[in-house]
């Protein structure tokens, strides 16, 4: 198969996998890949690979973060913005990124290796990008890469527990609270007493619950328990977390600005849609359909959606959070819909099903209904797909055609495939993305 037609394949296989208007399949034509975040975690292995055996894909763009982890077959580094959030990228984080090219497998690669490599080439381009004021030379100078330099790096000293100011004092009074809160031994802080009274309580610390104070709470939650029955449709989960939880959030400070949403009637509407979505088994090309039919039936006043840090308006604070999703083209709205269903279905396996975790703790939730919320399934085999970082995709596809492929050891927990179920799955040409997916959970 020809380099150009491999290419093709491969942004075939993303507008099939995700959809037909994503924008990184256009990229991939043209031998460019883009790697953040908020892309399917499928999405991502696949352009890994991509980038790492296909020579035609002669650009990896990405921000520093996702750098610094991931082995990548790099011999050239543009740095188009050398800062990290309020700062410059320090001493040591600025050394580790320009180490992620030119490594020795590249440097004594018996086809494409060379001892030139050994001086890699990293430019920082100063453009519209970067800061005004950025002066790339005391950047550099700065940054303590030359010889001379090697002997004046200072380690910077970040642990929080060596640190003693009152900001940080009060996070290690938080850290050990939770620690002594959900240990199920004796006292392991001496002299500590602070402990909730009420079961409710305890799990609220096992579940990392930091939307309000436990100690304030927990009796009210745990007098309002008294009148919950068994629970078995999502409306009826979501208006007993509501009434437990998301309405005795912390109304003062902005950091749980995200949580606050939870308040929303029409929050809570956008979240049971995709927990039933999940439940359903939609594929993501179907979610991404769904959410752009979603945004073009909100009614006028209700267009001005959540889209984290996409956004590019305001709402009732400073930071840019919201977009009016009218304003959007077709095109515009589904690679939107992309990167947000990443980042909704993390902020729901995160945050939200740690208050369906204790609504099941308590025998509120019927077993299977609960199993259905959090994998999508009840099915055992399935959920132990799942719980080895299998796609649901990919999970349905394995049973569907390739059962006698692969086994699951349930005592480790790991699923072994078949050392012919790669070539089969190429023969019957399948998504690269879902044969990409095997070969990461296939390495030892």
């Amino acid at each position: 198969m020809k380099q150009s037609n491999v290419l093709n394949k491969a942004a075939n296989d993303l507008r099939e996998y995700v959809h037909d208007d994503y924008e990184l399949a256009n990229c991939v034509e043209k031998g460019i890949i883009y790697h953040h975040g908020s892309m399917p975690e499928q999405v991502r292995y696949f352009i890994e690979s991509l980038y790492a055996d296909i020579p035609e894909i002669g650009m990896l763009i990405a921000n520093s973060t996702l750098l610094e982890g991931v082995n990548i077959p790099a011999t050239k580094m543009f740095i188009l913005d050398p800062s990290r959030g309020s700062g410059y990228l320090s001493v040591s984080s600025f050394k580790n990124l320009i180490g992620r090219v030119c490594r020795f497998g590249e440097i004594f690669n018996e086809k494409t290796g060379s001892l030139d490599y050994l001086m890699p080439e990293i430019h920082i381009v100063k453009g519209k990008y970067c800061r005004t004021n950025f002066n790339a030379l005391s950047f550099v100078k700065s940054r303590k890469i030359l010889v001379e330099d090697s002997d004046k790096i200072v380690d910077e000293i970040n642990n929080p527990l060596l640190k003693n100011n009152n900001s940080e004092a009060e996070e290690v009074k938080k850290a050990e609270e939770i620690l002594e809160n959900i240990s199920s031994t004796d006292s392991i802080i001496e002299e500590y007493d602070n402990k909730p009274k009420t079961k409710v309580g305890k799990l609220c610390f096992e579940n990392s619950v930091s939307i309000f104070n436990i100690f304030e709470k927990e009796i009210q939650i745990s007098e309002g328990l008294k009148q919950i029955d068994k629970v078995h449709s999502l409306d009826t989960v979501f208006a007993v977390m509501d009434y437990l939880f998301f309405s005795k959030i912390d109304k003062v400070g902005g950091e749980y600005n995200n949580l606050k949403r939870l308040r929303e009637v029409e929050a809570q509407k956008f979240y049971k849609m995709l927990i039933n979505w999940r439940i359903m088994g939609f594929t993501i090309k179907e979610m991404v359909s769904e959410v752009v039919n979603y945004w073009n039936t909100l009614r006028e006043g209700s267009q001005i959606v959540y889209v984290g840090k996409w956004g590019d308006k305001t709402r009732g604070g400073y930071k840019k959070y919201w977009t009016d999703i009218s304003q959007k083209s077709e095109h515009e709205k589904n690679n939107l819909a992309i990167v947000r269903l990443k980042e909704e279905y993390d902020f729901i396996d995160n945050e939200i099903v740690k208050y369906i975790e204790i609504l099941h703790s308590l025998d509120l939730i019927e077993e299977s209904f609960y199993l259905k919320i959090k994998y999508g399934t009840d099915n055992k085999e399935k959920i132990a797909l799942l719980n080895c970082g299998i796609s649901n995709t990919l999970t349905k596809l394995l049973k569907d055609k390739y059962k006698n492929m692969y086994q699951f050891d349930f005592d480790r927990s790991t699923v072994i495939f078949s050392k012919e179920l790669i070539p089969k799955m190429i023969e019957n040409n399948e998504n690269g993305i879902l044969i990409s997916e095997v070969k990461m959970n296939s390495k030892e």
